[in-house]
């Protein structure tokens, strides 16, 4: 089962993905947020580059999902920068940590596949 504010803000990270302005996404989730309190003056979102962008939507879902267990799947769509931005303790040279290893068994089953760089 999705939330609302899930799918609103999934649509946001593919417009944004393609390029495409994010802000009536975002614009929606927040009015939905602060209800009768919404000031579009104050609360609503521009639309800038993609990192902004990116951004704010992460800042958004932050808010909306805290303590659902989404964030770090957030990270790893948004991209591995911005898991490197968010997550201090995680070194860029042991990047190959954020993708996991292909089982042994699995790869003596199909021959085509190759182990994920890293794990060799």
């Amino acid at each position: 089962m999705y939330r609302y504010a899930d799918v609103v803000l999934l649509l946001a990270e593919a417009k944004n993905h393609l390029g495409e302005d994010p802000s009536e996404e975002i614009n929606l989730i927040r009015q939905r947020a602060y209800g009768e309190d919404y000031d579009p003056a104050q609360h609503a979102y521009a639309s800038g580059s993609q990192t902004e962008n990116m951004n704010a939507i992460l800042e958004e879902r932050l808010k909306e999902f805290i303590g659902e267990g989404k964030r770090w799947w957030d990270l790893r769509r948004a991209g591995d920068d911005f898991v490197f931005q968010e997550i201090e303790n995680l070194d860029q040279s042991t990047s190959y940590k954020l993708e996991l290893p292909i089982t042994l068994d699995m790869i003596a089953n199909n021959l085509l596949l190759e182990q994920t760089e890293g794990y060799e």
